[in-house]
């Protein structure tokens, strides 16, 4: 026999007893549970446009002495809706009822709704809706209790009038892009038992989100903020399962959306210790909002919602599966009620732990590593501290070539082998220290305080070079002919291009060691074959000194340049530092707009506007190509600061949250304050939006667009 079959004996064995023999059942919906439970039904608005959102409320009056079951009930009858009419409408969610509070009776746990409550459903009305009168009707269900017995359930019939009129969605009123429908538990838990937090998200036709697999936008992200302090008193949450997101190829650049309606679940574990009656848990939700065409601001939402424990022996059932209990999670959302009626199922096989590496140095695959290794070794041949070993090189081979009959080969060979194997070497040593630490914002800000002083040195203003006696000892094993002289040549080019190759080491450390010392090492020992390739080309044509250009001015220029570029990455560093501390003083907009105005000084520099001592402010043809890139590159950045998604390199780059500026208005979901402006568009027609602002008293924002 079940739990509910043994509570409803128990309820009708009480009736029998306490009415004795002439006891009388009441009938099913009769007088006697109206007496019990009153109810009145209202909607708002009481008049609807199409686009908008309506909410029944129904507000409900429990006797003294008396209650009824709240959603969570698993033994009783739990309070439920059900709509019989929809006159047009459409359903929006599921029903907000309240959870109760948790009772025990007769040995079994209950949740008891008593003296108020208040239940709510939304409905959407369809664009093509026809102005007119229409009527929603439904049944509230439920079963009235007292401490010693239940009355039969009851339903209460409901009716709700409607007047659809014309004219646009009042802001209001008007369906959001991307809104919460639901948060809160799906099930009641007791101390030992695991459960999930349920966030429910819906998306208006013609937009999307993004899935947890997303690489380019802003990837949807739940956090849970008070998750240490919950743990403490015994609650600890895994990691959210956001939905991956469907596959969209886009002109071949891939994006995973996620479309309609979609569940978050979090998972959670209640200590068999735990501490407290209930917990309240605050879940912060981190998404974007796109079309077809473009992406508004990345925003961030709180969720408060709120659940009781109950007493009694865990369950076998709900013990919690292993791995489960991890504090983490990521998300996003709309505020929305603490109760609401779901049934709890969820797509597992579609759905992933949202990872976000809010406190990395990197978030880089094995190809963005190896694209970074060869990019930073082409940057570092062209430093002016990699320049002059070009010429030593030669003269080296051109005198090993004439002692040997011209076959050097295997010493040119041999000399990219010192190359690659003292960066792999540097790779190895280094790797193993910045494994532990790649993550931690100590090591985020050192390696960011080391590019600013790069950048310096870069500049001119502090001078960097290696320990003296590093310098003299490789010198000296160098000018020895044999493969251990041209071996050390390789090492006497690591260590003597120490102040340019330094800042690109160190970023492909930190991206490589993400992945362990294998890929530290894998990423260094591409830098060094990158650098090493064109030195023993040189080495086996010893002619070709002839025909290298001469270090001048374009090496200078090159080297501030690259300044700007390690001020850029510094800031990229920093930026991991206060997403791990939790500033928020560094936001995406705020990001992109310090990238765009260090590119703008760049490529001012680039054209001449901004000269070094001793210049002539002369440019040439490459110089000035040069600055009108970098300067076109600024504009990019700043194009995604108001908003707009970018290539995938640089969403990764970019903080992944936004704070609301003054002027984004409240209609996104979250923001903060009244909207100065609130638009009502209306497309090809003058005398409707004319007719339209009269009537709402606005003014008329014209916009041509001229097509050629």
């Amino acid at each position: 026999m079940t739990a509910r079959a043994s509570f409803l004996l128990l309820t009708l064995c009480g009736a029998l007893l306490l009415g004795g023999a002439s006891a009388q059942i009441p009938d099913f919906g009769g007088a006697g549970a109206e007496e019990r439970v009153t109810l009145r039904s209202e909607v708002t608005p009481k008049t609807a446009r199409p686009g908008e959102v309506v909410t029944v409320v129904h507000r409900a009056t429990i006797a003294p002495g008396w209650h009824v079951y709240g959603r969570l009930e698993e033994n009783g009858q739990p309070t439920s809706i059900t709509i019989s009419e929809l006159g047009g409408l459409v359903a929006f969610g599921p029903p907000v009822l309240p959870i109760g509070e948790v009772h025990e009776s007769y040995g079994m746990q209950s949740y008891y709704v008593e003296f108020e409550a208040e239940l709510r459903q939304r409905f959407f009305v369809p664009f093509d809706a026809k102005p007119g009168d229409i009527e929603l009707k439904g049944l509230v269900d439920y079963t009235a209790c007292d401490a010693n017995s239940c009355d039969p359930p009851a339903q209460t019939p409901f009716t709700v009038a409607l007047t659809i009129e014309q004219g646009a969605a009042r802001d209001e009123y008007a369906r959001k892009k991307a809104e919460v429908l639901f948060v809160g538990i799906e099930k009641g838990t007791r101390r030992g038992e695991s459960g999930a937090i349920v966030v429910q998200f819906d998306v208006m036709p013609g937009y999307h989100m993004y899935g947890s697999k997303e690489t380019g936008g802003v990837a949807t992200a739940v956090t849970v903020t008070n998750a240490e302090a919950l743990a403490s008193k015994g609650l600890k949450f895994g990691a959210a399962a956001v939905p991956a997101g469907d596959p969209n190829d886009a002109n071949g650049f891939v994006t995973y959306d996620l479309h309609d309606q979609f569940e978050i679940r979090i998972p959670f574990t209640v200590a068999k210790d735990a501490k407290g009656g209930s917990f309240e848990p605050v879940i912060k939700i981190d998404y974007q909002v796109c079309d077809e065409k473009s992406c508004d601001l990345p925003t961030a939402i709180e969720l408060k919602t709120a659940f009781p424990i109950e007493g009694g022996d865990a369950r076998e059932d709900r013990l919690p599966a292993a791995g489960v209990g991890a504090t983490g999670g990521s998300g996003s959302g709309n505020t929305a009620s603490n109760g609401s009626q779901h049934d709890g199922s969820v797509a597992d096989d579609d759905t992933q732990p949202a990872v976000k590496s809010s406190g990395s140095l990197a978030d880089a695959g094995l190809w963005q590593l190896i694209l970074l290794a060869i990019g930073g070794g082409l940057f570092a041949l062209a430093m002016p501290c990699t320049y002059p070993m070009i010429p030593i090189t030669i003269s080296f081979f051109t005198k090993q070539a004439d002692a040997r009959g011209g076959k050097v080969l295997p010493l040119a060979l041999l000399y990219g082998a010192g190359i690659v194997l003292m960066f792999v070497v540097i790779g190895a040593a280094l790797g193993n220290v910045i494994v532990p630490f790649a993550s931690h914002w100590i090591t985020n800000l050192v390696i960011g305080v080391f590019f600013l002083v790069f950048a310096l040195s870069l500049f001119g203003l502090i001078n960097l070079q290696p320990p003296r006696f590093l310098m003299n000892a490789t010198g000296k094993a160098s000018t020895h002919g044999g493969a251990l002289g041209v071996f050390l040549m390789g090492a006497t080019l690591v260590i003597s291009s120490f102040t340019c190759t330094a800042p690109f080491v160190g970023n492909i450390l930190a991206v490589g060691a993400q992945g362990g010392v294998q890929s530290a090492m894998l990423g260094m020992g591409i830098f060094g074959l990158t650098m090493a390739v064109p030195f023993v080309g040189l080495a086996l044509v010893p002619g070709a000194i002839a025909s290298m250009p001469s270090s001048g001015q374009w090496m200078n220029t090159l080297k501030v340049f690259l300044g700007f570029v390690e001020v850029a990455a510094a800031l990229k560093f920093l930026s991991n530092v206060e997403l791990v501390l939790g500033l928020e003083a560094l936001p995406r907009e705020h990001f992109l707009f310090l990238w765009a105005g260090i590119f703008v000084i760049a490529a001012i520099f680039l054209l001449g506007m901004i000269r070094f001592k001793g210049e002539s402010g002369e440019i040439g043809p490459g110089r000035l190509l040069g600055g009108l890139i970098v300067a076109l590159l600024a504009m990019y950045f700043a194009t995604g600061a108001f908003g707009n998604r970018l290539d995938w390199v640089m969403e990764s780059i970019a903080p992944p949250y936004s704070k609301r500026m003054a002027w984004a208005g409240s209609d996104q979901e979250g923001g903060s304050g009244e909207s100065k402006l609130a638009w009502t568009i209306v497309k090809d027609d003058f005398d409707g939006a004319k007719a339209l602002a009269v009537e709402d008293d606005k003014l008329v924002f014209l916009n041509i667009t001229g097509v050629t």
